[in-house]
């Protein structure tokens, strides 16, 4: 045993290279948790992610804090028309959803665009390897309230959508068929609508649709 101590000691000594380097050189890093591979895949979800949006110069200057509240109403008070009344049963809970105001309408256009602008702003902090998770998960949060803002811009246009559809039926054009193109013409207006210019969003939604 004395033998082998002073031999590993000289060979050591020979190499000129210290016990302790030795020691940390065969170090092997410890695989990663399934929490780390998680939070990986999700950094990875949130790098490739498409992420598009209105720009506006007040974004850079803005916090989310003075964008997430409407001193206004949002939504109009409920109307609910005649022509409304003749839509498919099936479908006529969905037309219930309140109309949005004007104050109501560019407020939630705002944040949307503004909370889509600053999760792509934090996202080029994304280490795809190292990702912290706080920061992941305020992006996840920045998206989420985002989408929440698109939801209820297009839940108060669907009547919209149908009042348009209804007005095209023929023939050979459905109903049903022209309210589901509609509805994906009414997502990506949302996503192209510029809050900044002051025009009413139904407008522009109504232009779009009819093409």
């Amino acid at each position: 045993m004395v033998e082998s101590a002073q031999s590993v000691r000289f060979n050591v000594d020979v190499l000129n290279v210290s016990p302790r380097s030795i020691m940390l050189n065969t170090h092997r890093p410890r695989p990663a948790t399934p929490a780390i591979h998680l939070l990986r895949s999700r950094a990875q979800s949130l790098l490739i992610q498409e992420i598009s949006f209105i720009d506006h110069p007040t974004f850079r200057r803005s916090a989310l804090e003075d964008l997430a509240t409407c001193e206004f109403p949002i939504h109009a008070e409920e109307t609910f028309s005649a022509d409304d009344r003749r839509l498919p049963t099936h479908l006529t809970p969905l037309f219930r959803k309140p109309l949005l105001t004007r104050a109501g309408e560019s407020h939630l256009f705002r944040l949307m665009n503004y909370c889509r602008y600053r999760a792509n702003t934090l996202r080029s902090q994304l280490d795809p390897q190292k990702p912290k998770r706080r920061l992941v998960e305020e992006i996840e949060a920045l998206l989420a309230r985002a989408e929440d803002s698109r939801r209820t811009i297009t839940e108060s246009n669907l009547r919209l959508v149908a009042s348009i559809a209804r007005n095209l039926v023929t023939r050979t054009l459905d109903f049903e068929e022209l309210l589901s193109e509609g509805n994906l013409v009414l997502l990506g207006a949302i996503d192209k609508f510029d809050f900044s210019r002051g025009f009413r969003f139904s407008t522009y939604a109504t232009h779009a649709v009819q093409r």
